[in-house]
């Protein structure tokens, strides 16, 4: 974890609704490792672990392309 301290670039951590592979307090905690001007993090609504390729995968690619501007 000390080493996500070190992270300069700007991060987004994706996390789904209902992901029982990779639950949100896990994102959680990544996130909070994290230096606060470079980390965010996003809750996918009504989502699962397979989220690019739901019926919310149109919301993930908009959120991606914001956080790439």
């Amino acid at each position: 974890a000390g080493v996500l301290k070190n992270v300069t670039n700007r991060v987004l951590l994706l996390s789904s609704q209902y992901d029982i592979e990779n639950p949100y307090y896990i994102s959680s905690r990544l996130y909070k490792n994290l230096q606060y001007a470079t980390r965010y993090l996003l809750t996918i609504p009504n989502a699962t672990h397979l989220c690019i390729w739901e019926k919310q995968r149109h919301f993930v690619y908009q959120k991606t392309v914001e956080f790439l501007k």
